[in-house]
């Protein structure tokens, strides 16, 4: 089951749907999925497993829905959707829980190599972080 949990959100009484389908579905024993509908939308799976375990869902299994279960889904489980030997070691190590707002990437690895985490917005932040007195 695929579910964007965040997806017609205010109109969910409309659609007699709940924000905890993810959960239900889940703990009926469904392989659940967590996708968004957003473009970019892959830069915003760790907030819909946010909204997951928000409504019920424990933790593990949010974080399997965006990992090895998609990974199973396309018949890539044995190449990635969790840290194993033999596996592409794509990995982020964030600087808390990683379906919170608040935590960053600290640290970003694809196919083992660490990325350069500086873009365009890193630099103007840094440029701009301290500004000079007013004149």
């Amino acid at each position: 089951m695929v579910l964007d949990t965040r997806d017609n959100i205010p109109s969910f009484d409309g659609l007699q749907a709940r924000s905890d389908n993810a959960t239900l579905l889940r703990e009926a024993g469904a392989t659940v999925i967590l996708a968004g509908q957003d473009p970019g939308g892959q830069m915003n799976l760790r907030f819909e497993a946010g909204h997951a375990v928000r409504n019920g869902m424990r933790w593990d299994d949010a974080l399997e829905a965006i990992t090895l279960a998609p990974a199973r889904a396309f018949g890539l489980a044995d190449q990635v959707g969790s840290l194993e030997p033999g596996k592409r070691a794509d990995l982020v190590i964030w600087s808390g829980d990683p379906f919170e707002f608040s935590s960053g990437a600290e640290a970003v690895f694809i196919g083992g190599q660490e990325q350069s985490r500086t873009n365009r917005m890193t630099e103007l932040r840094d440029r701009y972080k301290t500004l000079p007195p007013k004149y």
